[in-house]
């Protein structure tokens, strides 16, 4: 073999010494190069490996080609082992070169380069492909699904291209497939139900296209599936029962769904991930949750309407959203026993009908802030078992209906202000830092 490339060039004249290179056990042979981030530039080299017959796997990828040789491609096309092809992150432009003569190939990544044109029959002699990853690129047309009669694809990843028309009924027929990954490309019409035959699909990402109908029900029949992300289409109808049965994470915002949310949607006790924001769902959120849940995003979804939010003992952390002072119609809000951090936003003080307000029992810090006299309409208020910091404000003695008031085990300090002049259910300081005498309004 030439070395042309000063990579493969090494004063031991063993090539299975040489970096890169890996032999059979017995070192009679070469059955892998691998010469990521080498910055090879030139291609030429490509031609002379294929004189090793043996090769198993190549990787290629990060060297900043820009062509692959034709030669290599009909060359390397007959070397039976070569199961194994990365040219990934590399600067191949032009159209998909023609792997049809690649019959043992397993393993195709030609991701992140600036390929173009449509796939016609490039692949349709590499029959034995397990994973296919062509995602960024430039690739137009429909998507590649003639794979021959042995279906044994199990991978199949084109995220960011401009694939478009509708996902061929012929790719529901790979039964083998674990990962499908269509995101960030131009698909449009419905999802088929056939989806669900499937049964080995683990990781289902259609997200960022402009596909439409209604989420197939058939996906709750999946046993194996994990993630299920469909953000910015064009779904519409209702969240199917039992989508959620034995999913991880579960992401469909920012469609056109409606409906209610079911009442099973979020009690699976696999589920940990959910987001719904951004559809045009209606009605009361689920009271059952799973205990593994530790992401629930349902912003803007129209529960404009929503008067009661009890979110109350679960693993919820991370700060308080502040778009929770939308909710404008909300009147009970219970977040208690949670791991919730951060402050409490400003944006609560729009909340003009709430009358209970429940966030104790969490790692809540800073200070209670004076905007929180605007609350007009507040009977209970429950900040126990926190880490508020500072003076209670003066202007607590405003909120003229509060009957409860728990403020204790914080860090409050400073001077007692008025307190309001209903109280009457209780009033818990205790555990602070406070002084002076308790004075009430008249």
């Amino acid at each position: 073999m030439k070395k042309r490339s000063t990579y493969l060039y090494e004063d031991d004249s063993n090539p299975c010494s040489w970096r890169g290179v890996t032999c059979s056990n017995n070192n009679r042979s070469i059955i892998r190069l691998s010469f990521p981030s080498s910055k090879l530039y030139n291609s030429d080299f490509l031609t002379d490996l294929c004189q090793i017959d043996t090769l198993e796997y190549l990787d290629f990828s990060r060297i900043f080609l820009t062509t692959i040789p034709s030669d290599f491609i009909k060359d390397s096309g007959r070397i039976n082992e070569l199961n194994y092809l990365n040219f990934s992150q590399n600067r191949l432009s032009g159209p998909l070169p023609n792997f049809s003569g690649f019959g043992g190939l397993q393993y195709l990544d030609l991701s992140y380069n600036s390929l173009t044109e449509s796939i016609d029959s490039q692949l349709n002699g590499s029959v034995g492909i397990r994973s296919l990853n062509l995602s960024f690129n430039q690739f137009t047309g429909l998507i590649p699904s003639q794979r021959g009669k042995a279906m044994v694809l199990e991978e199949l990843q084109l995220k960011n291209n401009f694939f478009q028309d509708q996902i061929p009924e012929e790719l529901m027929n790979y039964t083998s497939l674990v990962l499908i990954d269509l995101s960030g490309n131009k698909l449009s019409g419905p999802v088929s139900d056939r989806i669900g035959q499937l049964c080995k699909l683990k990781i289902l990402i259609l997200s960022t296209n402009n596909l439409s109908g209604g989420i197939p029900d058939s996906l709750s029949s999946i046993k194996t599936l994990s993630q299920f992300a469909a953000y910015q289409n064009s779904f519409s109808g209702v969240i199917p029962s039992g989508i959620s049965r034995y999913l991880g994470i579960l992401d469909l915002s920012y469609n056109n769904l409606n409906g209610s949310i079911p009442s099973d949607l979020l009690s699976s006790s696999t589920l940990q991930s959910v987001d719904l924001s951004y559809n045009s769902l209606e009605g009361p959120i689920p009271s059952k949750f799973s205990q593994s849940l530790i992401r629930l995003i349902l912003g803007a979804i129209l529960l404009m309407s929503l008067a009661l939010l009890n979110l109350a003992q679960n693993e919820f952390y991370g700060p308080l959203p502040e778009e929770l002072g939308n909710l404008h119609q909300l009147q009970v809000m219970q977040l208690q026993s949670n791991r919730l951090t951060g402050e409490i936003p400003p944006q609560f003080s729009q909340l003009q009908k709430l009358s209970i307000l429940n966030i104790s029992r969490n790692s809540l810090t800073g200070s209670i802030p004076s905007e929180i006299s605007s609350l007009g309409n507040l009977i209970r208020l429950d900040l126990r078992a926190n880490s508020f910091g500072g003076s209670i404000p003066n202007s607590i003695g405003y909120l003229k209906s509060l009957i409860e008031l728990q403020l204790g085990n914080n860090n409050l300090s400073g001077k007692i202000p008025s307190m309001p002049s209903n109280l009457q259910i209780a009033l818990n300081l205790g555990r602070n830092h406070l002084n002076f005498h308790i004075y009430c309004t008249r």
